[in-house]
């Protein structure tokens, strides 16, 4: 009964949107449905998508006043793909939803095959793998020869590399060498960045790719399969860095063939990346960056404009403004988490800005890109995890209408990273970019809506990166922020108040710089309550103290409160020159800027505290912050070491029971440290509290 009920409604909505239309070119009978399918037909032909589907609603609307028949079916069937085609993802599996539970067994058996895969599509762009994945292997018949490839991207851009691992090792298997050799490369990316257990080594796979190529190579076939085969296999090859000749060898054999199979785009993209490997001439970077720029094709432009302030032969300010762009079109273009090798150079390339930033001292520059990374990470959380974004009762529509908005923007963007990686669809991307734009200025609208109703909600949203001034504003007094960046060669560290800036920097790399803090803390991990005093001596600790911790230590003497921001899993309260900090101020850490000034407006809104405490695995950091961002007024508490389930329930009572005065979990944590031994209590030295209390 609820069934028909609910279907009776969407008929009803139909017939009311056909009353609303009003389109002056739809003149057909209102009696005959047929005649407004055939106008959505022409309308399609025409590229006319916003009339074929009003056409289209009239017909159906007409059409299942006495039930529904393959032709209502195939109507639907038409919907949904203009719906697919135009972003509005959420509308098209309505309508799935509405052919599988009304017109069962009236599409052809080949329009349901299709149907089914795109729906599964449209699943994975809108980040439910696993569910697309069930689609694709449970329907018969469903699946062509690339979905294999296509299913085996979807698990590694959702980090499930064993999965992804094991589709890419059953297309390897194939008899079709044009299979063969995009799967191999696909093992190759993997066993090179994210290897699996049981994987051979990227040396073995590097070598099979390059004979697998040479082997299509001799082979006759269609030349646009073998041109993106032959991409994959040298843009695989091109990452490891270590078989640029082969790279740039195959790179210039799928040239050819795309241009024997006349894909202009395709031609264009791998002029581009055959030069970008070894000759990095400059004409060729700015051809081809026209070229992108003028159809639309962000992604490669950018990726263009990074290649060339790679390339030797420009001085350090060309070099800067080059990143910067390129990097800014990545920001806006990339769905956030980017994995795969186009968000690798969008990291590389933003560590690399870094870099030359710090190095010439430009340390605002370098403070407001880093910040621009982190606040689009958090962007990337709340996107894909509604618990992180809530609005007061009564707004629950409002609440689920500006999430559908945002992962369809982050699914289109999903579809041009897709088209760039695969080469399949690069034509589209210029008209996918402007339906992300006409998306976006429809999601501002609603964030700009809620700017009062729910401020820090909307900056979730819509997160603006901080700059020091901002930040400054927020710092209270007799407090100071400990901000640390690293970058491809500098470690920048910015001891920072409401009334000054202080910057240092270190030759180090962020593989080093987290490597030290990594051995750290695993040796606080690893280390009994009664030998923690021994930590203090550890080399690791005296190195990341003289680094981060001695050029301001005249100036954090005199902090009442200390938060460091950084991405590390760094126990900054357990350095120090003579003394651990947090004997002598509380300590407390967050991820970004953007977090502490969310946090400071809470606590004075707040006036105090809640008293509830959440534990989190201090190596989880990103954990810890996607709580305090679904629990603001929760005291967050890392863990530097494992904790018996009574030990934390008896932290937790304390904390609780001193959290009731009034005062911030940091500032409990240092007074425990400060009055009690360790074998009293629970290993206070190993807690510390992520917020700005």
């Amino acid at each position: 009964m609820n069934e028909q009920h609910f279907f009776r409604h969407v008929i009803t909505f139909f017939l009311f949107a056909v009353v609303l239309t009003g389109c002056d070119r739809i003149t057909p009978s209102r009696d005959d449905p047929g005649l407004f399918y055939k106008k959505a037909e022409a309308f399609i032909e025409q590229k006319d998508d916003k009339a074929a589907l009003d056409a289209l609603n009239r017909g159906i609307a007409l059409d299942t006043l006495d039930g529904f028949s393959p032709a209502t079916a195939s109507a639907l069937n038409m919907k949904r793909q203009i719906e697919e085609r135009n972003g509005s993802f959420y509308h098209a599996l309505d309508t799935h939803a509405l052919i599988e539970n009304r017109c069962s067994g009236l599409l052809g058996r080949n329009q349901e095959r299709d149907r089914i895969r795109d729906k599964a599509i449209v699943l994975s762009l809108l980040g439910n793998v696993d569910e697309a994945s069930r689609l694709m292997r449970e329907e018969p018949g469903i699946m062509r020869r690339n979905d294999l490839l296509m299913m085996a991207r979807w698990h590694a851009s959702a980090a499930q590399y064993e999965r992804s691992a094991d589709i890419f090792l059953t297309a390897a298997g194939s008899d079709n060498l044009v299979l063969r050799l995009e799967a191999l490369a696909g093992l190759l990316d993997l066993s090179e960045h994210h290897p699996v257990k049981g994987m051979h080594s990227a040396a073995w796979y590097a070598s099979r790719t390059i004979e697998t190529a040479k082997l299509l190579l001799d082979t006759p076939g269609p030349p646009l399969q073998h041109a993106l085969a032959m991409r994959q296999a040298a843009m695989s090859l091109a990452e490891t860095g270590r078989h640029d000749d082969d790279a740039s060898y195959i790179f210039f054999k799928a040239l050819s063939y795309a241009r024997a199979a006349g894909d202009r785009a395709l031609e264009q993209v791998l002029d581009f990346e055959s030069n970008d490997v070894l000759t990095q001439n400059p004409e060729v970077y700015g051809r081809t960056s026209a070229y992108f720029e003028d159809h639309g094709m962000v992604i490669p432009h950018a990726l263009a404009l990074i290649g060339r302030a790679q390339a030797a032969g420009f001085d350090e300010r060309e070099r800067m403004r080059l990143f910067q762009q390129g990097i800014r079109f990545l920001r806006y273009q990339l769905p956030s988490p980017s994995p795969g090798l186009v968000g690798r150079r969008f990291r590389k390339a933003s560590g690399e800005l870094l870099s030359l930033q710090i190095a010439r001292g430009l340390y605002n520059d370098a403070f407001r890109v880093d910040e621009a990374l982190k606040t689009r990470e958090i962007r990337g959380w709340v996107l894909h995890d509604p618990s992180l974004f809530s609005l007061p009762e009564g707004h629950a529509s409002l609440r689920r209408d500006i999430i559908r908005l945002g992962l369809e923007i982050d699914a289109l963007l999903r579809r041009s990273v897709e088209a760039y990686a695969s080469g399949r669809g690069l034509d589209l991307m210029e008209f996918t970019g402007h339906l992300v734009s006409k998306k976006r200025g429809k999601l501002n609208d609603l964030l700009a809506g809620i700017s009062d109703l729910a401020p820090v909600e909307r900056d979730k949203m819509q997160p603006e990166p901080v700059t020091i001034a901002t930040l400054q504003q927020s710092i209270p007094p007799g407090s100071a922020v400990l901000k640390i960046i690293t970058s491809d060669e500098w470690l920048a560290v910015y001891c920072i108040s409401g009334e000054s800036v202080d910057m240092v920097r270190r030759k180090i790399d962020a593989a080093d710089a987290e490597a030290l803090a990594a051995l750290f803390a695993g040796h606080i991990g690893m280390s009994q309550d009664s030998a923690l005093g021994g930590i203090a001596r550890h080399p690791s600790r005296l190195t990341l103290t003289e680094m981060i911790i001695a050029p301001f230590a005249d100036r954090l003497g005199n902090v009442s409160h200390l938060t460091c921001i950084t991405n590390m899993a760094l126990p900054v309260h357990l350095l120090g020159q003579n003394r651990y900090l947090v004997r002598d101020v509380p300590v407390s850490r967050l991820s970004s800027a953007r977090e502490y000034l969310w946090y400071s407006r809470a606590q004075a809104g707040a006036g105090r505290q809640g008293n509830e405490a959440d534990f989190i695995d201090a190596m989880s950091h990103q954990e810890a912050a996607k709580m305090k961002l679904r629990h603001p007024d929760h005291s967050i508490l890392l863990l530097w070491k494992s904790y018996h389930v009574k030990e934390l329930n008896d932290a937790r009572v304390l904390l609780s029971l001193a959290l009731q005065q009034g005062v911030g979990p940091a500032v409990v944590l240092s007074q425990m440290v400060r009055s009690s031994a360790e074998a009293d209590g629970p290993g206070w030295l190993t807690l510390s509290s992520y917020g700005v209390r």
